[in-house]
């Protein structure tokens, strides 16, 4: 909502929720020019997005929402008895209908014990340094499609178990 309807849903902040989903979308990005470029598929990826928002739109109904607001680019509120499958059918017809983001980036730097092939070694130390360990989401293969952190947390574990430098951290 922008100006009086931002304002009207800020007085009741302490009775919002957020949620999200989570899709995968492996291997849609591309490296041209030096920039990186993603798009998601229109038969596969998109009728995913449209399904999962309206699928979380209808939990929070669920649990007495009285409102949902869908992050669309052309949005509004959607409210108990609306056609959540239609709404979404409608506001999302290309990537950009929808506000993207990825709080747990997967894959990038990538494991490999050629430098050639991979940013860091396989025990997470980059390639040609001694004292600089990637122990992120970064250095798995690829998205795993689920909340990283446990795995994470058992890569640093890995990547830190009986070296003398990560004690010292």
């Amino acid at each position: 909502g922008w100006f009086g309807e931002h304002a009207r849903r800020m007085k009741n902040y302490n009775h919002l929720a957020s949620a999200g989903v989570l899709i995968p979308a492996d291997r849609q990005g591309r490296l041209k020019g030096g920039r990186l470029r993603f798009k998601l598929r229109d038969d596969v990826e998109l009728p995913l997005l449209r399904r999962a928002l309206a699928s979380l739109s209808r939990v929070h109904f669920a649990a007495g929402a009285r409102e949902v607001y869908p992050a669309v680019a052309r949005g509004h509120a959607l409210r108990p008895g609306d056609d959540v499958d239609a709404y979404f059918e409608q506001a999302i017809r290309e990537a950009d209908d929808v506000t993207l983001s990825s709080s747990h980036p997967h894959g990038g730097n990538g494991r490999n014990a050629d430098p050639a092939k991979g940013v860091v070694d396989l025990d997470c130390r980059v390639h040609e340094t001694d004292n600089v360990l990637v122990t992120d989401a970064s250095v798995f293969p690829s998205c795993i499609r689920v909340n990283a952190q446990l795995t994470t947390m058992a890569m640093a574990h890995y990547a830190t178990a009986g070296d003398p430098f990560a004690a010292r951290l």
